[in-house]
């Protein structure tokens, strides 16, 4: 084992042991594999495991290079029955499955929950009024919106290519974008070259997204890797419907066609998908309502509780069989 991986598990070990435990949960891929090796050992009753993304060989090379060992050893840890390993999306489960050869019934789903009371407190109505009137934006402007870091696998560029061909369309189209990140510079760069910083908005970092979201008419999401975006979720709990690129767990967090809408990863497809579904006011409308309802009930703390509840059931009963 590596250096590293001893320390941990020692470190492991003699907690665990001092404990005793009926149930450990541990969280992501190399937690997940050095605490199964301990509580084999010590015979810890049950044992939750936790990945919050895709397989670790799909995230990037640098992941993997010195994790080599991660396969085998997720593979020779869920040889015992009371292991339970969850994901918080679908698109998770699916990776997972895939990757190490495992039928998809030996791993379960528990979505985020989020707090959308304290998610709303935390706003300044007057810093958003000041960039709001900086920007110059219409009242009667649409406003396609985003939250999410610049960095390339949020896809900005292919964002501002979609958008631009929604302003193309109509006078009244507006863009926000929420967030900063290590390509703030060359996002502001072609937002100037294509002649659009009247029409495109840049917000920079800020922790103040709530309000960001009232304005927004639609969310555009175009990553090409995500876990499950809790900004998809977040955008439906306060009416915002979505359309997003069919990355990791996106679909899990919307209804196609009646919250939002997944889109190929073109900027031609994505720009019509937008056009269409402003043009369609009884849509948006409902969608609207819909958003709020599904994003509250379906990623509630209260439902992410009960759900994880049931796991921990099923990894004791399994270790008493």
């Amino acid at each position: 084992l590596p250096k590293s991986m001893q320390i941990s598990i020692s470190k492991y070990y003699s907690a665990i042991s001092m404990i005793r435990p009926d149930i450990v949960h541990a969280w992501q891929d190399q937690t997940n594999v050095e605490a199964s090796l301990v509580c084999g050992m010590l015979g810890v009753p049950g044992v939750v495991i936790f990945a919050r993304s895709l397989r670790p060989d799909g995230k990037s090379m640098a992941h993997m290079r010195k994790r080599k060992y991660f396969k085998e050893a997720y593979k020779a840890i869920l040889v015992d029955q009371n292991i339970q390993f969850s994901h918080n999306s679908n698109a998770g489960k699916l990776s997972y499955s895939s990757w190490l050869k495992i039928p998809q019934k030996r791993f379960s789903v528990i979505h985020n929950g989020i707090n959308f009371t304290e998610f709303g407190f935390n706003s300044d109505d007057n810093v958003i009024k000041e960039k709001m009137d900086a920007f110059a934006i219409p009242e009667n402007a649409i406003i396609i919106g985003c939250v999410f870091r610049m960095v390339r696998e949020k896809r900005p560029n292919l964002w501002i290519d979609a958008v631009n061909e929604c302003i193309k369309s109509s006078d009244r189209i507006h863009a926000i974008m929420v967030g900063g990140g290590p390509l703030m510079s060359e996002i502001s760069a072609k937002i100037s070259e294509l002649g659009l910083e009247n029409r495109i908005h840049l917000v920079g970092q800020t922790n103040n997204v709530k309000p960001w979201l009232d304005k927004f008419d639609l969310f555009l999401l175009t990553s090409s890797i995500e876990g499950l975006p809790n900004v998809l979720i977040e955008a439906q709990a306060f009416g915002v419907p979505v359309i997003s690129t069919d990355a990791g767990g996106a679909k899990d967090t919307f209804i196609d066609g009646t919250t939002g809408y997944i889109v190929g990863d073109n900027s031609n497809e994505i720009s019509e998908r937008i056009i269409s579904t402003l043009s369609d006011g009884i849509w948006m409308e409902i969608a609207q309502t819909k958003s709020i309802s599904h994003a509250r009930q379906k990623f509630s703390p209260e439902t992410m509780v009960e759900n994880l509840s049931a796991i921990y059931e099923q990894s004791l009963s399994s270790y008493n069989r």
